[in-house]
C-alpha cells in the first residue's frame, strides 16, 4: 500500500488501490457499504467492473460481473444486489460479493425509456421516457455561461414510470411536460417509495420530489421560492429524511453570470426534510463550498469534498441538535476541477468510522484512498 503525509495537512494518506486502469468508489448518492464493513468501488478487471474493498487493509476481493448485466442497485443492509440487462430486459439478483445470480423478474416489451433504479425488495423497477431536443452538452463544464442556459432553457419532457415485474405490472407515475428527470433514486427501505429531482435550474424551479410507485402521495420536498437553491439530494441514514445543500440566492444579481454554486457569493449550509417533505434541520452556513455533502451510516460524521479553490476531503463531528458543522480539511485533492462536474472526490466514511474514503488522481489515474477520521 502506497502512503504519504499530505502536504497541506500534514496527514497520512493510504491509496487503497493501484489498479492500472484506476478505480473509484462511487457516486456519493450510490449505495457502497457492505454488511462486512467492505466498500464497493468501480474498477474493470479481467472478470468483471466492480471490487469489495477492505479500507483497514487495502486487501480487494475482484467481483465478477453476471454476464451482460451490469449492477443497478444494492441493498446495504444485507449486500444483496440487482443487476440489470438492458439487451435481454432481464433484472437478475444475488448477494455480493459473488453470490448464486438468480433470474428475478423480466420487464414487458412494451415498456418504452430507459430503466433508473429498483426498489429496495426488487420487484419494482423505475425508469423513464424522455424526450428533448438536440443540445450541446461539451460546453456545461468549461465555465461558459451562455452555454449553461441555453441546455437548462432547452425543450423537454419526460414520464416517469415503474413497472412491478411479479404481477408485469406498468404504471404511469409522472408526466414532466418541461423537464427530464434526474437522482432517481428508490428509498433504502421503503419498497413504494421513491424521489427524483427536475433537471432545471433548482434555484428557480422546485427540486426534490418524492412519490410512491403506484403514482400516489405525490409530494414536493422542502417546498422552495424563487431564489432558494435545494440540490444534491440524498437519502439520509434510515431512510426517514432527505439530506440537501441549501444556498439561498433570493437577491442575488450574479445569478444569470454565475450560475453554479461554487461560483456563487452566498454561503452553502445542509438541510434536511422529512418525508412529508418539511424542513427539519438546517445547518448555520459553511465556510466553504463543497461539491457533495454526504453523512456517515450512523450520521454521527459529515463528509465535504470542497471546490475549486478548496480541494479537500472533510469531516466534522455532526449532530442535529446543533446547526454548527465545524468541518476540517484532511487530505487534499489533486484531481483538475471543472465547473459543475467538480472532481470526482465522492467523500464517504467507513461503517466503523476509522476512515474517510475518497478518491483522488494517482499517476494520472483515479484511485481509491483513505485518511484516519481522527476529529
Amino acid at each position: 500500500m502506497n502512503t504519504w503525509t499530505d502536504e497541506n495537512t500534514g496527514r497520512l494518506v493510504r491509496q487503497l488501490t493501484n489498479l492500472p486502469e484506476g478505480a473509484r468508489v462511487p457516486y456519493f448518492r450510490w449505495p457502497r457499504d457492505l454488511p462486512d464493513g467492505r466498500v464497493i468501488a468501480f474498477a474493470a478487471h479481467a472478470s468483471g467492473s466492480l471490487i469489495a474493498l477492505d479500507p483497514a487493509s487495502g486487501e480487494l476481493e475482484f467481483i465478477t460481473d453476471p454476464g451482460r448485466a451490469r449492477i443497478l442497485k444494492f441493498r446495504e443492509a444485507d449486500g444483496w444486489a440487482w443487476y440489470y440487462d438492458r439487451e435481454a430486459r432481464e433484472l437478475w439478483g444475488r448477494q455480493l460479493p459473488n453470490g448464486e445470480v438468480r433470474l428475478r423478474g423480466r420487464l414487458g416489451p412494451e415498456v418504452p425509456g430507459e430503466v433508473a433504479d429498483v426498489t429496495c425488495d426488487g420487484r419494482t423497477l423505475i425508469g423513464s421516457v424522455c424526450e428533448c431536443e438536440p443540445s450541446e452538452t461539451d460546453g456545461l463544464f468549461d465555465g461558459d455561461f451562455r452555454r449553461f442556459w441555453r441546455w437548462i432553457y432547452r425543450k423537454r419532457s419526460a414520464v416517469i414510470w415503474s413497472y412491478d415485474v411479479d404481477e408485469a405490472r406498468y404504471t404511469e407515475v409522472v408526466r414532466m411536460p418541461e423537464y427530464n428527470p434526474q437522482h432517481l433514486d428508490t428509498s433504502p427501505v421503503d419498497p413504494g417509495l421513491f424521489k427524483y429531482a427536475q433537471d432545471g435550474l433548482a434555484a428557480f424551479d422546485q427540486r426534490i420530489h418524492t412519490v410512491r410507485v403506484d403514482g400516489s402521495e405525490w409530494r414536493m420536498v422542502r417546498p422552495q421560492v424563487a431564489g432558494e437553491w435545494v440540490h444534491h439530494e440524498f437519502w439520509w441514514p434510515g431512510g426517514q429524511l432527505i439530506g440537501y445543500k441549501y444556498m439561498d440566492r433570493r437577491g442575488d444579481a450574479t445569478i444569470h453570470q454565475l450560475p453554479w454554486g461554487e461560483y456563487a457569493p452566498r454561503p452553502l449550509r445542509l438541510g434536511l426534510a422529512n418525508l412529508a417533505g418539511e424542513e427539519v434541520y438546517l445547518s448555520d452556513p459553511l465556510e466553504h463550498y463543497h461539491s457533495h455533502l454526504d453523512v456517515s451510516s450512523n450520521a454521527r460524521f459529515a463528509t465535504g469534498e470542497g471546490t475549486y479553490d478548496y480541494g479537500f476531503a472533510c469531516a466534522a463531528p455532526f449532530d442535529m441538535a446543533d446547526t454548527r458543522i465545524a468541518f476540517q480539511a484532511l487530505a487534499t485533492i489533486h484531481t483538475p476541477y471543472k465547473p459543475a462536474a467538480a472532481q470526482g472526490v465522492e467523500t464517504g466514511v467507513s461503517m466503523d468510522n476509522r476512515w474517510v474514503i475518497f478518491n483522488d488522481t494517482v499517476d494520472g489515474q483515479m484511485q481509491v484512498c483513505a485518511v484516519e477520521l481522527d476529529l
